[in-house]
Formats: structure tokens, C-alpha cells, sequence
């Protein structure tokens, strides 16, 4: 167990926090709410340097790919943030502004929020969202085994972007972590046509994630690695610096879904789904990958942050 999975572990103990998943489902008068709240600090998330625009809109845009995540429509925000005395106004303006363009693709509106003179630069938001599916939302908890593993998009650009701004201090690179659009298109058709067992973001590798999954639901993974869709750039610079692919699948930060499914429910998502099959849900409550060479066992190569 990482250090962050430790410490949210000590919290879910002692606080008997129930769910493991990032959105908690509460009911308000006769609806039922999603709510999930995450932060973006200096020096963990991004650097001083990056552009601003980007910080804002990569805080808004992590809380609604939780909400992406339970099959959530985003309807409102609660803003916090922590600004260093010596913040320039227009950097602050700027950072604003990244977070509404994030907000203009959605019927968002911001309730309210706190701001404080902080030691470094952090922004905390609390997103709530509505289901499209009579108060139903997607889960981590739900996978049987046989379902079929799939995830959107393609993993490891983050973790090329992270690698490379490693090894030359560009500030592009970082810009370009920042840049992630939230799969609330996505996860609003898992939940409304009730196609999905599981889901959850990628906001963590892939292996750390499947782990988690396994966790929840006491079930094991067959992963076949060639039918990861990994990121062109990814591939190029692993196969450039002989990097294992596995470091840019498993950095995180590509907010892409990963999810589970019937296979008698393949069909139907074809019809309204882009995604990739990666693989199956086993019950010996291990997770293998299918290479060339056999079964491996799954082994985190995630780059983790900053540390």
C-alpha cells in the first residue's frame, strides 16, 4: 500500500468512513446527490511556473472527472483556495479564468467557497452532480467475475509529459499534464443505459487502480497488454529512451474511465461508446498481465507525483 492509500485508509478506520469510492452518494430531501471534493496543491500538482489558465482549469476539470466517474451530470461548485501574499492579481485573474472555460461546456453554477493567504499555492473544490438514471450512480463495487475490463481514450500521456519535463525542465510538459478533459459524456451513458458494473477515473495508474478494484470486490484481473491503448507519444519515447511502457500506463493523471461490463451489454456500448477491451475479471484475486512471454504479475511502475 502507497503512502497516500495508507493515510486515507487511517482516515476510513478511525472516522468509519464506508465507501472507498472518490464521490459519496447523499440523499437531500426525496434526490439523491453525488458529492466529491478534491484539491490541487503547488509543488504536487503543478509547479509556480505553469500557466495559470491551466491550474484552474485542471482544478475544476479533476473534480468533475470523479463526478464523470459515478455517471454524474455536474450541476454545482464550492471553491477554496489558498493564495501566497505576493501573488500578482493578474495571475490570480488568469487562474480564474481557467476555471471558468472548464465550467462553459457544463450547467455549472459556483455556490460559494473560502479564500486564504497561504504558504504555497492550493485549490480545493467540491463538486456535486445528479444522476440521469433515477438516482442511480456508478460504483467501484459491483464486479462479478467474467466482466469485461474496458477503459476510454489512451493512458500514458501524462506520464511521458511528467518524463520529460523530468529530463529537461520544460514548462510545456507540465502545461501539458495539466491538460485533461473529464469523461462526463462518457460516464452519463454508462449510468443512463446501465452498462457499467464498476467505474472509476484514472487519475492513478492502471495497475494501482485494477488493484483497488480487486480490492473492493474480491476479484482478480487478466489484463492482455497488447490491447492497452497507450498514448502514440508514450510508445515513441519508451521505445526512443528503452522507458517500460508500464511507467507511462501507470503514472495516472490521464482521467480516462476505467470500467467493467456484461458481456451481454457489449453490443449496446459499441452502439454508443469509444473505448478498448483491456481484458477480463477472474476470481483468484489476482491481477495478471498477458504478455508474449505468459502471464506476469501485475507490478505498479508508476511514477508517484512528485516524490
Amino acid at each position: 500500500m502507497n503512502r497516500e492509500r495508507e493515510i486515507a485508509s487511517m482516515f476510513r478506520k478511525v472516522l468509519n468512513v464506508k465507501t472507498m469510492d472518490d464521490t459519496a452518494i447523499v440523499k437531500f430531501d426525496k434526490n439523491m446527490v453525488a458529492i466529491t471534493s478534491d484539491s490541487v496543491i503547488e509543488n504536487v500538482h503543478f509547479v509556480r511556473n505553469s500557466n495559470p489558465l491551466m491550474i484552474g482549469k485542471y482544478a475544476v476539470n479533476v473534480n468533475l472527472s470523479d463526478l464523470a466517474a459515478a455517471g454524474s451530470v455536474p450541476t454545482a461548485l464550492m471553491i477554496s483556495v489558498g493564495i501566497p501574499a505576493a501573488t500578482k492579481n493578474s495571475y490570480i485573474k488568469s487562474m480564474v479564468m481557467g476555471m471558468k472555460m472548464a465550467l462553459e461546456p457544463y450547467s455549472i453554477e459556483v455556490i460559494g467557497g473560502d479564500t486564504k493567504e497561504s504558504e504555497t499555492l492550493f485549490i480545493s473544490i467540491t463538486a456535486y452532480g445528479t444522476s440521469p438514471n433515477r438516482d442511480l450512480f456508478l460504483k467501484r463495487e459491483g464486479i462479478k467475475q467474467g466482466d469485461l475490463v474496458a477503459i476510454t481514450g489512451n493512458l500514458g500521456k501524462a506520464g511521458r509529459n511528467h518524463y520529460l519535463w523530468k529530463k529537461t525542465g520544460y514548462v510545456k510538459y507540465m502545461n501539458d499534464m495539466l491538460s485533461i478533459t473529464p469523461r462526463i459524456k462518457e460516464g452519463i451513458k454508462l449510468n443512463k443505459y446501465g452498462l457499467a458494473t464498476a467505474c472509476m477515473d484514472l487519475s492513478d495508474g492502471l495497475t494501482e487502480s485494477l488493484e483497488l478494484l480487486s480490492s473492493t470486490n474480491h476479484v482478480g484481473f487478466n489484463i492482455l497488454k497488447s490491447d492497452i491503448a497507450v498514448d502514440v507519444g508514450a510508445i515513441k519515447l519508451s521505445e526512443k529512451d528503452q522507458i517500460p511502457i508500464e511507467e507511462f500506463f501507470d503514472y495516472g493523471g490521464d482521467y480516462e474511465l476505467l470500467f467493467t461490463t456484461k458481456k451481454d451489454r457489449l453490443n449496446k456500448l459499441l452502439e454508443i461508446l469509444d473505448f478498448t477491451i483491456i481484458g477480463e475479471a477472474t476470481g483468484d484475486k489476482t491481477i495478471y498481465y498477458i504478455t508474449e512471454h505468459g502471464l506476469e504479475h501485475a507490478v505498479d511502475h508508476g511514477f508517484k507525483h512528485f516524490r
